[in-house]
Formats: structure tokens, sequence, C-alpha cells
């Protein structure tokens, strides 16, 4: 399938409003840190996973596979991630083959791209076998090497640039590496755009984080906060679940990723205080899930028994799996919390759910597991 033309995507930035719209957001004061800077922080995590795929260290596919799940790493969906794991550790040596073509510095990213893609489809899973996986595993272990010429990307943000150039071109039916290389030649027309104007873009990097910015939303609002961008990020991945339901259906999902509306209400309805510690101050407790968002059905994203009502801090160590909860309600702390951390963060091992509800239990038990397995990768 025959890419745009570098001419053509030129012309359409020029007919169209995305650089106006996009350009500006490299002068907001957080964007190097919001936008760039925990990318780069993913991509020296992949690097050192890649050198101990190179060695053939052992555990090599478990420390990939965290380093690509990484709480910072908004990119990827979970599902494709555990997927490529499943492959990783069924077929280390096949895989190790896969990553070692792929890392080959002498080939383009898109060659790179294509290799990583039929790697994918000799793989035997039916997941990774999919363009779109493809797309964002592929391009995440791109970014390792170097950052700010292999950008990560999905396919809805490929299919958001095209859209919005009014290019005609049909990402479904491209290649894995047909996406990848389209979407390179819009970053390297923004660059070349920006040379004209005010503020100039200077690498892939910094041009994919435009556009994900006005994808995604991202710094809407000039007090936006980590957790604020967290949940933007969230919605945008899961927006083609959310086109299926009804406009009432997917504001009470979307308001449920940001602790606000129906779920935080049956929580505060539920629990009255927060769920560990009694606090009773309403304005300061938070909606968690228990099975995070991201990984939810919308019906799951929606269920009371999928949260708890609790203390800013206790919200952020559960978010992180630094915290859990036993069958029985008692609290699980991470050893990688040292004593004084715990004592600063008022954690004690005698802590413990204050009610127990039925519906509760299955989500206890995947976050629960997930903890358990964050524990093991810890060691």
């Amino acid at each position: 399938m025959e890419l745009p033309s570098t001419k053509a995507i030129s012309k359409a930035l020029l007919a169209s409003k995305l650089a106006s719209r996009v350009i500006p957001y490299r002068d907001y004061p957080s964007f190097e840190e919001g936008e760039m800077n925990y990318k780069r922080r993913v991509a020296r995590k992949l690097a050192e996973a890649l050198k101990a795929c190179d060695r053939n260290t052992r555990g090599w596919p478990d420390l990939l596979a965290a380093a690509i799940r990484t709480k910072e790493n908004n990119i990827v969906p979970w599902q494709p991630v555990d997927s490529f794991r499943t492959w990783l550790l069924a077929h280390s040596t096949s895989a190790r083959r896969v990553l070692t073509a792929v890392n080959n510095q002498s080939k383009s990213p898109v060659e790179r791209m294509e290799l990583f893609s039929q790697g994918m489809k000799a793989s035997g899973v039916p997941r990774l076998a999919q363009p779109g996986a493809q797309l964002v595993l592929g391009s995440i272990i791109l970014m390792a090497g170097d950052p700010e010429h292999c950008p990560p990307t999905r396919t809805d943000v490929v299919e958001f640039a095209v859209n919005e150039l009014g290019l005609e071109w049909s990402v479904s039916r491209a290649t894995a590496s047909e996406r990848y290389g389209c979407f390179l030649r819009i970053l390297d027309g923004l660059i070349q755009h920006s040379r004209n104007g005010p503020s100039v873009i200077e690498s892939r990097l910094e041009a994919q984080g435009v556009i994900w910015c006005e994808k995604s939303g991202w710094m809407e609002e000039m007090d936006a906060t980590p957790e604020h961008l967290d949940a933007e990020a969230d919605i945008a991945a899961a927006e083609k679940s959310l086109n299926r339901l009804t406009a009432t259906e997917r504001e009470a999902v979307v308001l449920a990723r940001r602790g606000q509306g129906r779920f935080r209400r049956s929580l505060l309805t539920r629990w009255l205080s927060c769920a560990v510690t009694n606090c009773s101050q309403p304005e300061i407790l938070r909606a968690s899930h228990l099975k995070p968002w991201r990984d939810s059905s919308n019906t799951e994203r929606l269920a009371p028994g999928n949260g708890l009502l609790l203390t800013p801090a206790l919200d952020a160590l559960l978010d992180a799996f630094l915290i859990s909860f036993s069958a029985s309600g008692r609290i699980l702390i991470s050893k990688t919390l040292s004593t004084d951390d715990r004592l600063a963060l008022g954690l004690n091992s005698q802590m413990t759910l204050r009610k127990s509800f039925p519906d509760m239990e299955p989500f206890l038990r995947h976050h629960r597991n997930e903890f358990q397995r964050s524990e093991r990768e810890d060691r």
C-alpha cells in the first residue's frame, strides 16, 4: 500500500488547522517533563531489558515485559502486553532472534517495524497477529534504541493525524509497518512546517508529543495534575469501547475514571468514610478502582464492588500496587517500601478494610494477584 507522499503531507499541513493547534503545546511550561521525559525514562528501562535479552540473561523476558508495562507507559494497552509476555516466556529463543533482528540499527525504522511484524505473525498468538498490536508494541521497542528518532505510537493516533490532515489513505487497510511509515512522514512534515513559525519542533519525539496532546486532550487545563493527565490518556486509549455506549453511559464511565460521578457517589454511599482509616472528609477522599479502569470492562468500571473509598496516600499506593488486601481484608504492604517510608505514610500491618461486601471479592482477588506479581518482579 503506497504511503502518502511527503509533498501531499506538506500540502495537507498548510491546508488544515492541525499544525496551528498542536505546535503551541511545545511551549507549554510542563511539556518537557509531562510529555517528553517519561518516554525517555521508559526508553531507558526498555534499553536495559533489551541488553539483558542480547546477553541472554536469565529472566530477560519478564524484564522486558515489566519495562513495557511500567506505570509510566500510557502508550501501550495492557492486553497486548500480556499476550507478548506469554509469547516471550513460551518461545524465548525465537523471541530473542526476532528482537535481535529488530534492534539492528543499520536498518531504517520502517524496515525494523516490518521485521517485528513478521515475527509477530509467526508467533502463533492471534492478538499479536493484529497490526494494531504490532504497531504499538513494535514502536515501543524501537523507541528503546532512539526515542528522539523512533517515537512510540498507536493506530488510533495515526488515524487521528491522517483524518485531521484530510489524507485519502486507509489506516485500517495498512500493515503495521505502513502505519508506522505514514506516521513518521507526518511527524517529519510537522517538523519541517514548524520551521516557518515562532515555535520549532526539533525531533520526532516532540512532534509525536504535540500530536498526542491534541489527540488525548492532555494539558487541556492550565492546572492539569498528573492524575488528570493519566485519566485522559486512559480515556483516549479506551475510545473505541466507549464509542459503543450511549452518550449518558459514556459520560458515566468517563467520570468514573476521573473519580467523579455515579461511581464516586456509590462508594460514598457504601463506605461513608475511608475504607481503611475511617477518615470522613469527603472532599479529600478518592474513588479508587481495585481492577484498574484501563483493564476493566465498561460494566466493571462502574461496579461499586470494584472500588474503595481511600485517602490520597492510600489511593496512590493501591494504584501503584504497593499495597493490596488479603481475602480477609488485612493490608498487604510491598517489601519495596522501607520501614521509614511505612512510618512516613502511616502504614502498619494491623490495618484492615473496615467492611467486606460479596461483590468486592473478584476485584480484590484481581488486585491481589497483580500485587503479588509485582512483588515477584521486584525481587
